[in-house]
């Protein structure tokens, strides 16, 4: 089961454009270095959009070949095309996964009904046995999954363990909770939300920022899922802020800012695109400044 911090991994590419392994192996590492073990790769963070079904498939074959004795690895496999997504699924699996996550589709409006439909193929196409994860991030896809039919799916399908939900709505966060059973994990986006989301009940938070800044977000949870408190309150304006600069999900930042970690380059792939000289000015020294107030929550 994921719970607590899951951190949504990055794809790093090198300049030509092309995934980029070795430096993907130097991510891996820091991190591995932070107490990181429980990966969600392929997601929003990890630009799968822009990559190709074999792409995503080597993808998921790097991380479960170096997947490490007490780790968790969930593939993200969702698209647009319910068959890429079964493929996608049953390639996962075989390789190892602990489990995967499918987003809604995406571009076409449509309804909870074509929701439905469109998660009992694929589910029906992957297992009826391997642990699934449904994800919602109705900004983005703009289709919206709703609590009442969530609950029919998870009622469907035993094998749905859980919703990744990616939006600021507390309210319907709740709302789901309540719609499902307890066993059923509800998992949030929304990194620097964790402190009041974890008091509705909510299991883990998967955090892209993390990969940027873990040392940060390691602490924050800790702290969360935790008993103290008052380190919670003490660190939730560093985290809303660092949430805030890396402009919640902006992709050329996170690479930005890894690249000036030295861990991979800036390279994103269209319709993404780098950060101008102007935009890098104007991060770095936001990020400076940020740096130098959380240093007191940074080790190392």
């Amino acid at each position: 089961m994921l719970e607590k911090l899951i951190l949504a991994t990055v794809t790093p590419f090198k300049a030509n454009k092309e995934v980029d392994f070795e430096n993907l192996e130097h991510l891996l590492a820091f991190w591995r270095s932070h107490a990181i073990s429980q990966f969600f790769i392929c997601g929003t963070t990890g630009e799968m959009l822009s990559m190709t079904v074999d792409e995503r498939k080597k993808m998921a074959e790097y991380y479960l070949s170096n997947k490490q004795s007490k780790e968790q690895i969930c593939v993200h496999i969702g698209g647009v095309q319910v068959d890429d997504v079964i493929d996608l699924g049953n390639h996962a699996f075989d390789k190892g996964a602990d489990s995967v996550s499918i987003v809604t589709p995406h571009y076409y409006k449509i309804s909870q009904h074509s929701l439905a439909e469109f998660f009992r193929q694929a589910i029906k196409g992957i297992s009826l046995e391997k642990d699934i994860y449904l994800y919602n991030i109705p900004q983005c896809s703009g289709n919206d999954l709703l609590p009442e039919t969530l609950a029919q799916l998870v009622q469907e399908f035993p094998n749905i363990k859980g919703l990744k939900y990616s939006f600021f709505d507390m309210n319907r966060t709740q709302q789901y909770l309540f719609a499902v059973p307890k066993e059923c994990t509800i998992l949030s986006g929304t990194d620097h939300m964790a402190a009041a989301l974890s008091m509705l009940g909510v299991h883990g938070i998967v955090t892209g920022a993390a990969s940027v800044y873990p040392e940060i977000f390691v602490a924050y949870l800790e702290a969360v899922y935790g008993t103290n408190k008052q380190k919670v309150l003490e660190m939730q304006e560093i985290v809303t802020e660092i949430v805030d600069i890396l402009g919640y999900g902006n992709m050329s930042i996170f690479k930005e800012l890894l690249h000036r970690r030295g861990l991979c380059g800036p390279t994103v792939r269209s319709p993404l695109c780098p950060l101008t000289n102007g935009e890098k000015i104007e991060l770095f020294k936001k990020i400076e400044s940020w740096e130098d107030k959380a240093s007191q929550f940074i080790k190392g």
